[in-house]
């Protein structure tokens, strides 16, 4: 009997160091963007259908129906973390969802160049260009 005890606590205590490793939270949209934030003074509040994340660093604010899933990781695995200064992209609904700054110039095509507008979008993959960045986007 005490040989199952000292199996469960050690199992336990390996869990628990592990666990202290995790040093990233990161988010995936529907679209299947990604963004990576340091656990680090993190708090988050689920309100009105929103997931509000805020940090030192930065503060998001997701539609629980744009969130596919989130989970920790030892390293940002995002596409791009938060702090890294890039607009966040995503297409949900058909529509293009941008945090980019007001007056940007954005511009979405499809895969063999031509051009489209930023609604009525299908499922697929776009380009989206918001000055002089260039991101590759799946729309669901």
């Amino acid at each position: 009997m005490k040989h199952i005890y000292l199996t469960i606590a050690l199992a336990l205590g390996a869990l628990g160091m592990s666990a202290q490793s995790l040093d990233y939270l990161t988010f995936r949209t529907a679209a299947g963007t990604e963004q990576s934030l340091p656990i680090d003074g993190l708090k988050m509040v689920i309100a009105d259908g929103r997931l509000q994340i805020s940090s030192p660093q930065t503060h998001l604010d997701f539609a629980l129906s744009e969130l596919n899933c989130f989970f920790f990781s030892a390293e940002p695995t995002a596409i791009r973390t938060v702090s890294d200064g890039q607009p966040g992209v995503s297409i949900v609904g058909g529509t293009l969802r941008t945090d980019a700054p007001a007056g940007s110039r954005i511009s979405v095509y499809t895969p063999d160049g031509r051009r489209v507008p930023t609604t009525g979008l299908s499922a697929g993959t776009y380009i989206v260009k918001i000055n002089d960045q260039t991101f590759k986007i799946l729309a669901r």
